[in-house]
């Protein structure tokens, strides 16, 4: 039987419509299935077995209780693994990044470029950590 081609799915967090719109834009464009939320109330509804994300956008704006949230409805599903975490972060909040436990960090205004940068190398990440 064949699979269907995997398509990248990405949870963008944001409460920012123009970043979260222009995200959805630009990922979009690369081929991945972007799921929006606006604040963490949204991602317990959002996720479920069926639709993990490959890749995790936070803004680090939101709260440690809101991270803490988040934190648990990604590892709600263990034997998926968490997804790899990016920090998305105003100029100078360098905080939000240690909350969340980011694999990387992006700071706003940002290059779109450097958000694809960031996506490519960590599905090259999780690729090689994948058994055939």
């Amino acid at each position: 039987m064949h699979q269907p081609e995997h398509r990248h799915a990405v949870l963008v967090i944001e409460d920012d419509p123009a970043i979260r719109h222009r995200l959805r834009e630009v990922l979009t464009a690369e081929g991945c299935n972007v799921i929006l939320a606006t604040d963490v109330a949204d991602v317990a509804e959002l996720l479920s077995s069926e639709r993990r994300p490959c890749i995790v956008f936070f803004d680090t704006t939101f709260s440690r209780v809101d991270a803490d949230f988040l934190m648990k409805q990604l590892d709600r599903h263990p034997s998926y693994g968490r997804p790899p975490i990016i920090a998305l972060r105003a100029s100078g909040v360098p905080e939000g990044v240690r909350v969340v436990g980011a694999l990387d960090c992006t700071e706003k205004p940002f290059a779109f470029g450097r958000i694809l940068d960031v996506v490519a190398k960590s599905w090259a990440r999780s690729l090689r950590g994948r058994t055939p």
